[in-house]
């Protein structure tokens, strides 16, 4: 999608703008495994609702989200651990020049006692390697 766009933005002569932002599903714990586990029944959930509505219909080629959950993450969530979501929010903002990331951390279901686990993690252990990029 981002070829697409900075392609238009050139035909049309226009510069990339200054602010970037990103919007992802979220889900930050102590290692990579238990952010995919503790994720799995409230994403898979969620995007089995959206392929039973018909949203990935309008998918390029033959992309689902009705497919195994490792494989509906992968460049599709930040899942893991402090260490990984830095090294995926520095990834986006190197490779495609984001410089506003708009992450959900929650959805329908999750404990709010989870949600304020990940949130203590994120402001303690990833927003303080992040502020300056």
């Amino acid at each position: 999608q981002w070829t697409k766009y900075k392609a238009a933005l050139d035909e049309f002569g226009q510069p990339v703008p200054e602010e970037l932002p990103m919007m992802r599903e979220m889900y930050v714990a102590q290692d990579r495994e238990t952010a995919f586990i503790e994720s799995q029944p409230f994403l898979e959930g969620k995007y089995q609702a959206y392929a039973a509505w018909g949203q990935d219909k309008a998918m390029p080629g033959n992309e689902s989200f009705s497919v195994p959950y490792q494989e509906l993450a992968k460049d599709r969530f930040l899942l893991g651990s402090p260490d990984d979501i830095v090294s995926e929010f520095r990834r986006y903002a190197d490779e495609l020049g984001v410089n506003h990331m708009i992450c959900r951390m929650q959805w329908p279901g999750m404990p709010q006692e989870q949600v304020l686990k990940q949130i203590e993690l994120l402001g303690r252990e990833v927003i303080p390697r992040i502020k300056d990029f």
